[in-house]
């Protein structure tokens, strides 16, 4: 297994959660509980800088939501949002709920996901 980053969402999958998600993010942002959709995602769609970070990275990258999280990996227990970095020997932190929540903008999440999980400085 080649290593790739697994980002868990503070948040669950579904339609009309992500109908909730969206509509907490235009009436009240600063309450919204999930730092890595905030940052990643506006109200309807991804972030183009978000996106082209992602597609542009070197190693396979996976994204999936606190449920989905909860039900493959019901062992692992980890505040979210989570960056983890998977391999031969499982997924071990590399970007815990507290860097992220320090970062205010793509920009920010991007620095960290290089300097944390990608080693790059």
């Amino acid at each position: 297994m080649t290593e790739r980053l697994v980002f868990v969402y503070a948040a669950d999958s579904g339609r009309l959660n992500a109908w909730f998600d969206a509509a907490h993010k235009i009436v009240s942002p600063g309450t919204y509980s999930c730092q890595l959709c905030a940052v990643t995602h506006n109200p309807f769609s991804m972030r183009k800088e978000w996106k082209q970070f992602v597609d542009g990275l070197s190693v396979d990258c996976r994204f999936i939501h606190r449920d989905e999280f909860q039900r493959e990996y019901p062992d692992m227990d980890a505040v979210l949002p989570v960056v983890f970095m998977e391999g031969p020997s499982g997924l071990s932190i590399c970007l815990d709920a507290e860097g992220i929540g320090a970062c205010d903008s793509v920009a920010a999440l991007i620095e960290r996901i290089q300097q944390h999980c990608l080693g790059k400085h």
